[in-house]
């Protein structure tokens, strides 16, 4: 299976990959409860990350028929954090009929990943998805694979922060292993960080 880097002609055909990718996410669904919301919303603030916040440091991958799509930062480079986030997050306001509602729950979200975000340099997957026709055809291992071979060639852990239980299985094949359950908020879903060791 070809994948290659992704290039800025490619950002709003991503955008929808990982919008209808990550539609039913647990932790998507806990911010944007309703589907209309996520329907007009997810698509905009992928393309957003991608173009602002990953691209620009040339590890973004796809197929190359575009139906799946791996976010990474290099070591050196600080996680997105609350204020990168909201400004793109801000930027979406025309999108968001009922923002009061589901805003206040991502500066809660983010307050808690940058706490447990590693300090030591490591290889972050921010974002992995794939289209949810084409989930179970091995899209995911073909855009893990390379970056961990390089993370192996240069003896660089790898960190990434799993939303879905059922996720968990597919980064334990490539070498991760669950840190700890991290609760959002009061009433929140979960997430595990998980990180990997070169090999």
């Amino acid at each position: 299976m070809l994948t290659r880097k992704a290039v800025a002609e490619d950002i709003p055909r991503l955008g929808g990959t990982l919008g209808s990718a990550f539609a039913e996410d647990p932790i998507v669904n806990w911010i944007f409860p309703g589907a209309g919301t996520r329907t007009r919303v997810l698509p905009a603030f992928f393309s957003l990350q991608i173009r602002h916040l990953y691209l620009p440091h040339n590890e973004v991958y796809t197929t190359e028929n575009l139906v799946a799509a791996a976010l990474w930062l290099p070591p050196g480079q600080i996680a997105p954090g609350f204020a990168s986030i909201m400004r793109l997050a801000i930027r979406l306001a025309p999108f968001l009929p009922r923002a009061g509602r589901a805003l206040p729950r991502i500066p809660r979200l983010l307050s808690t990943l940058d706490a447990n975000h590693p300090k030591e340099p490591h290889y972050y997957l921010a974002v992995l998805g794939t289209e949810p026709a084409e989930q179970g055809k091995g899209y995911g291992k073909a855009l893990l694979e390379p970056l961990l071979e390089r993370c192996d060639r240069e003896a660089m852990p790898a960190y990434l922060e799993s939303s879905s239980p059922r996720n968990l299985s597919l980064y334990e094949r490539h070498g991760f292993n669950v840190i700890k359950e991290l609760k959002i908020g009061k009433n929140g879903p979960s997430m595990w960080p998980m990180w990997r060791e070169p090999r």
